[in-house]
């Protein structure tokens, strides 16, 4: 069995905001592509998004059973998705008994296998690891939240309710799909952003915008070093919504800036109300942690600038010795901590957040240049390395 959770739907505006995603004028080219696939076995589109779910799963996603809950929510869950990240995506294809392991599900991308989640049987996922539980009388069994990789427990369904009373998050298995299918879309969502989507979108925005968008591509920036600049900027889960900020910002840098990575940075700071809301839900402080300047001058030593690009060239010892000092200050903050954020200088911000990801992926990487100026800055700890010079 399967369904499109959803529906396959673009839309080039929304509310009166140009968005990524394929113009509505597009509809009848694309069924007319469809139709001549139909007589032309040779040309074939991928499915963009697929879940496979095993036998056992498919009462979950059947319709006549516990599966109108996640073909009802999917579509939400997309425009949220676009809501925070200015990116459509399309709809699911949910197909069930897959030839999948037991209690398990695979999300496929463009028909690739990516990643694979299970249900226990008989469980609900709560947002805490069993350690921490058993001080409310709760059996757990450790798993990493398939969203956001924070400690999380899979508990009986008996103690469903002692669990709410604790005040912990609870999720049930069709819930538990759909919190990890999120996560997946927000780790790919680069994926949905390409020279096609851009061009659709600069369309629409040459009506709205005309002289900036003239001015911008391809005078001063190329189409494709502005896909590049969106795919990085929503690989850190920034909105891409504000697209006439970023189209000013571009046109204003891109005449003495070609390295697309600086670009980006450059940008970044003109989304710094943005970005300082984000992270502080409008409190004035934003609580930080700060790198030493052994760790700091370490990153910008290894920075390489070449015809080609930027890139870093860590030796992977160091690399080890920086996410040490991150495991000491981050590694266990509980999940009712606020997100944790680093803030460092915007030279090597980039670079910060690539060595950070390769342990804590969703750990937010800012730069004192993308921070609002009223902001007021209230330093948690410094990320030391253990012993101090080792670098050296």
């Amino acid at each position: 069995m399967a369904f499109i959770a959803g529906g396959i739907a673009y839309s080039t505006i929304k509310n009166g905001i140009p968005v990524i995603g394929e113009s509505a004028e597009n509809a009848k080219e694309k069924d007319e592509i469809k139709q001549k696939q139909s007589r032309d076995p040779q040309i074939s589109l991928t499915v963009p998004i697929a879940v496979e779910v095993s036998k056992d799963l498919t009462p979950l996603i059947d319709l006549n059973q516990e599966g109108k809950f996640l073909s009802d929510l999917v579509p939400k869950m997309r425009q949220l998705l676009y809501q925070e990240l200015g990116v459509i995506f399309p709809g699911v294809q949910v197909t069930g008994n897959a030839p999948v392991p037991e209690n398990s599900y695979l999300f496929r991308l463009k028909e690739v296998p990516v990643e694979v989640g299970k249900i226990v049987p008989g469980h609900i996922l709560v947002n805490d690891g069993s350690e921490n539980i058993r001080v409310y009388g709760l059996k757990g069994i450790d798993i990493k939240n398939p969203a956001t990789g924070k400690p999380a427990s899979w508990v009986p369904m008996e103690q469903r309710e002692q669990a709410k009373n604790a005040g912990l998050v609870v999720w049930e298995p069709q819930e538990v799909i759909l919190l990890h299918l999120t996560g997946f879309l927000k780790r790919y969502a680069s994926e949905f952003i390409g020279i096609q989507e851009i061009q659709n979108t600069l369309s629409v925005l040459s009506r709205a915008i005309p002289n900036l968008v003239q001015e911008t591509v391809p005078k001063v920036i190329s189409i494709y070093q502005l896909t590049e600049v969106l795919q990085r900027l929503v690989q850190e889960e920034m909105s891409i919504r504000d697209m006439k900020s970023i189209l000013q910002s571009l046109s204003e840098w891109g005449r003495v800036e070609k390295d697309t990575i600086m670009l980006t940075e450059y940008v970044r700071s003109s989304l710094k109300r943005y970005i300082s809301f984000r992270y502080t839900g409008g409190n004035p402080i934003l609580f930080v942690y700060v790198l030493d300047p052994e760790i700091e001058d370490a990153i910008r030593g290894a920075i390489r600038r070449t015809s080609s690009g930027t890139y870093i060239a860590l030796d992977p010892a160091i690399t080890q010795d920086i996410l040490a000092a991150f495991r000491r200050e981050i590694g266990n903050l509980p999940p009712t901590a606020q997100q944790p954020v680093i803030v460092t200088d915007q030279e090597i911000r980039r670079f910060v957040r690539r060595i950070a990801e390769l342990e804590f992926r969703t750990l937010a990487v800012l730069s004192y240049q993308e921070l609002a100026p009223e902001l007021s800055i209230q330093p948690l700890a410094r990320i030391s390395l253990q012993n101090r010079g080792q670098l050296r």
